[in-house]
């Protein structure tokens, strides 16, 4: 059955343009949506941006003016988010936050670390790999260095951990929504034929690739879409201010989220365009005007259920994480992607989408979302705790600790310990 957005053949979907458009929306940041929804608002008659209007901000909670809680959350926004500056993250702690997570024994974990020191700003391997392998221990086998470093490039963003150019281009292919015969196409191509798209010898790729000329546009288009520098992507600056897409406020003892509607791009359809559209008198006008009215049309729905998906998955974390609301750091549970994604009944890759450059503010703060995600290790009694709270009990042991007699890696561990968290020597001299 054919739907608007996309075709089942077989097992196999295919991805129509509207649906990676959509996809696309998903994961922008809220900057980079306005300046997308900007371009398209300006070739497109049919669609008006409207104004977001001071009296916006009163719909931004859930709770009722006479809420005690929620007043002093919303005076606390109000003062403190239009001048909040964002701590600095550099790209290779973007990648140890993820590798942190990463479900793997300690001896690939360890190397993996060392593997992401060894990636430079683009995002590229700096070292080979047998001389990385030699430098972290000469013992770590060559089929273990390799199944590590796979890991490493599954990480956003897409490419990074590669060894060369062609490397890094067939990672993003790989994990590409496009028709799967343009993307072997191209992977093909990459491998096999890289010399002649450098010199753009078209009719010689048409060929070798047993394909026409229309086609080979399509290939080529794919390829040119993907980031030869992944590491170039990720830079947040310390001075940049950011807007949070979300809202959590206290209501009667719980806790709720609501968008920040003063973030987001309102859209309506421009009604004097959809009149001329009721009234255009030949064929070719109505396929003119059709074309438009039917992005507007899209465009809005497309927002609206970006918006609904925000929300349903930041609930799902805030319902998660209400203990780190009430008390802190310390209080923070385990939580991965594949746990919001199975109560939501989403894709992981949906679930990592949303949370991407999206932010929340707390009454304990600004938060990206994917700062609510943590690794978990085991307790004694058979449970977990999150790599968080365990960092954040360790700070809090290092901060209390005789100055004099500072406790080692050792002590704090058997402390940890003693705490019912199992945890080992190497892994608190990480933290």
């Amino acid at each position: 059955m054919k739907s608007s957005l996309s075709l089942q053949i077989g097992h196999q979907l295919v991805m129509t343009p509207q649906l990676q458009h959509a996809i696309k929306l998903l994961q922008l940041s809220t900057f980079d949506l306005i300046n997308e929804v900007n371009i398209i608002a300006e070739r497109n008659p049919f669609l008006d941006i409207i104004e977001a209007e001071s009296e916006v901000e009163t719909s931004l909670y859930t709770a009722s003016e006479s809420e005690s809680d929620s007043n002093e959350s919303s005076m606390k926004f109000k003062s403190e988010v239009s001048s909040y500056k964002t701590e600095e993250l550099t790209f290779k702690q973007h990648l140890l936050n993820q590798w942190e997570m990463a479900p793997l024994e300690d001896r690939y974990r360890e190397f993996g670390f060392f593997l992401i020191d060894s990636i430079n700003e683009d995002g590229y391997l700096s070292s080979p790999l047998n001389e990385i392998i030699q430098s972290f221990n000469a013992s770590f086998l060559e089929k273990e260095a390799l199944a590590t470093l796979k890991e490493i490039q599954k990480l956003e963003p897409l490419g990074v951990g590669a060894r060369d150019l062609k490397e890094c281009l067939i990672i993003q292919l790989n994990a590409s929504q496009a028709s799967q015969f343009i993307v072997q196409k191209a992977i093909e191509m990459i491998s096999y034929y890289f010399s002649y798209l450098v010199k753009k010898e078209y009719d010689i790729l048409s060929k070798k690739l047993h394909i026409k000329i229309s086609t080979l546009k399509k290939v080529i288009q794919l390829i040119q879409s993907l980031n030869p520098r992944p590491g170039s992507l990720y830079h947040l600056s310390s001075t940049s201010h950011i807007e949070p897409d979300l809202i959590v406020s206290k209501f009667k003892n719980n806790w709720h989220v609501t968008l920040n509607l003063n973030a987001l791009p309102h859209l309506k359809i421009n009604n004097q365009y959809a009149n001329l559209f009721k009234s255009a008198q030949t064929q070719q006008d109505q396929l003119f005007f059709k074309q438009y009215l039917d992005e507007a049309r899209w465009l809005i729905k497309s927002l609206a259920s970006r918006n609904a998906t925000l929300i349903k998955v930041a609930q799902c974390i805030l319902d998660k994480q209400q203990d780190f609301l009430e008390h802190g750091e310390i209080a923070m549970k385990p939580m991965t992607l594949k746990d919001v994604a199975s109560q939501l009944d989403l894709h992981e890759s949906t679930i990592s989408r949303v949370t991407s450059e999206k932010y929340m503010y707390t009454s304990r703060g600004l938060f990206e979302l994917k700062y609510f995600f943590s690794s978990q290790l085991k307790t004694k009694r058979g449970a977990h705790c999150s790599s968080t709270a365990t960092k954040a009990l360790i700070k809090k042991m290092i901060k209390e600790e005789n100055m004099t007699r500072p406790l080692s890696d050792h002590q704090l561990t058997l402390l940890l310990n003693q705490h019912g968290i199992k945890i080992a020597r190497r892994t608190v001299s990480k933290y």
